[in-house]
């Protein structure tokens, strides 16, 4: 039995079936914005133009690039619209240089999967022989090239069980197609379907307040939430309230979360106050949304955690790791005594002495990024300036004040993480370029891509915050 992602079935399968493949490696989504930055041109990057005529750059258009590159891969096109589109000639050039540096991407995972799947013919002999029951989960979300890999698998022999709701395609801007479920019994043979209306996760007001809204979809499948009474439900649990800024929103917020907090509630036959570890804010983003509550949170003194943040770099630890690197690349005007300074702010428990000399080692090492008698290149990886520095420095868990070693030291393990998937990339450029490079990794591509810490992120923001006011 195989369980996982259609890109890891796919990735399976070519590892196993087609010996040309063993070599190839995969790019995760952050390193193959690398991949495309470091050869901007021999990828295509920097021979298309966006609608206006204007030459894509790096860092900067990558991702618009990328995700074209995806949506021409995998999404159903018309070829006709596409007459003079440079990114076309781009996906060219980008699919030959992922062969010649024996790379896959996700996109070209399902891609080579739907080739061998389609040409191959002794795979497909020995797959009609081993595959005999396919499922696929979340199938309302397939895209074209998906249900290429689903109909093959049919094709062989499989039966194939698709388990989906076509009321809840969220994934349209990445290329799914909800046609695929709606058309799944015209499309497949002696199809049967069984319609599970039961909703046991949600109370009588979320589903009676949810089908009315649900229902005015235009094209879906015959059926209808049905409450089971699993969950516990009075009048008044379910509110919609209108606020004209979103600061009257977070003092709503904090005024309801005051006022519910040692209210009396049985929990699995056991009465208790409710905590304020019994309250969630659901955010669409929290990056876009949730500034105003966080500020009102902490203005009144509750504590919370924040979670499904991408924002490595509002924390000081991380920033002070950046502008070690600026300071490296001669990025910004970063000097020596900046990159103390970000370190001392960082509130570490770092001894003076220790900092001062890994600044002195940083930037003995940065001198001789640019020595033409210096030809250990490997002394001088910016994952090895990263760990020498932290080690001469006394960055250590233990020392951290008000016991937030351990975010702290998650966050400064994702600034490794981050400095592993370029150097994955950058690993044999020259070490003065390649500190450049990062430099301008930091500062345009790196920004949201990484989570900060999990845990008390909030009460360490805000001795962050009463510090700097000191």
């Amino acid at each position: 039995m195989f369980v996982g992602t259609i890109h890891a079935f796919g990735l399976e399968l070519l590892k196993s079936e087609v010996t040309q493949y063993l070599k190839y490696e995969v790019l995760n989504e952050v390193q193959q914005g690398l991949f495309v930055d470091r050869h901007s041109k021999r990828s295509g990057l920097t021979t298309s133009t966006d609608l206006h005529g204007t030459v894509l750059r790096r860092y900067r258009d990558t991702p618009h690039y990328i995700a074209a590159l995806s949506i021409l891969r995998e999404a159903e096109i018309d070829e006709a619209q596409l007459d003079g589109c440079s990114i076309v000639d781009g996906l060219d050039l980008y699919r030959t240089l992922l062969d010649e540096r024996c790379y896959l991407d996700y996109s070209s995972i399902l891609e080579a999967a739907v080739d061998v799947l389609t040409n191959d013919d002794g795979l497909r002999q020995r797959l009609a022989e081993r595959v005999k029951y396919v499922i696929v989960d979340e199938y309302q979300d397939v895209n074209p090239v998906q249900e290429a890999i689903v109909w093959s698998l049919h094709e062989l022999g499989a039966r194939i069980c698709v388990v989906g709701d076509d009321d809840q395609t969220i994934y349209q801007w990445r290329g799914s197609d909800v046609e695929n479920i709606l058309t799944f019994a015209q499309r497949y043979p002696d199809v049967e379907q069984i319609a599970i209306q039961e909703n046991f996760r949600s109370s009588q007001g979320i589903v009676e307040t949810a089908r009315p809204f649900i229902e005015q979809n235009r094209a879906r499948l015959a059926k209808a939430m049905k409450p089971t009474g699993a969950q516990t439900f009075e009048v008044g649990d379910v509110v919609a309230l209108s606020f004209v800024t979103p600061e009257e929103e977070a003092r709503h917020i904090i005024a309801t979360a005051q006022a519910l907090r040692g209210v009396a509630f049985t929990e699995e036959g056991n009465e208790r106050g409710l905590s304020w570890s019994d309250m969630a804010v659901l955010l669409r983003s929290v990056r876009a949304n949730g500034e105003p509550i966080t500020k009102a949170l902490l203005a009144a003194g509750i504590p919370f955690v924040v979670t499904g943040m991408t924002n490595l770099f509002g924390t000081a630890e991380a920033e002070a790791a950046r502008q070690l690197f600026y300071f490296m690349g001669n990025h910004d005007g970063v000097d020596a005594p900046a990159v103390e300074r970000a370190w001392t702010n960082a509130q570490l428990g770092l001894e003076a002495a220790d900092l001062q000399r890994a600044v002195a080692g940083v930037s003995a090492a940065k001198a001789a990024l640019t020595d033409p008698d210096q030809k250990r290149w490997g002394q001088y990886s910016i994952q090895r300036v990263f760990l020498t520095f932290l080690d001469e420095a006394g960055v250590r868990e233990e020392r951290v004040p008000a016991g937030h070693g351990e975010v702290v030291f998650y966050n400064l393990g994702k600034f490794g993480q981050l400095i592993s998937d370029y150097e994955t990339i950058h690993f044999h450029s020259r070490p003065a370029e390649k500190h450049a490079s990062f430099a301008d990794f930091l500062r345009f591509r790196a920004e949201g891509a990484y989570p900060e810490g999990w845990q008390d992120i909030c009460r360490r923001r805000a001795w962050v915050r009463h510090r700097h006011r000191r």
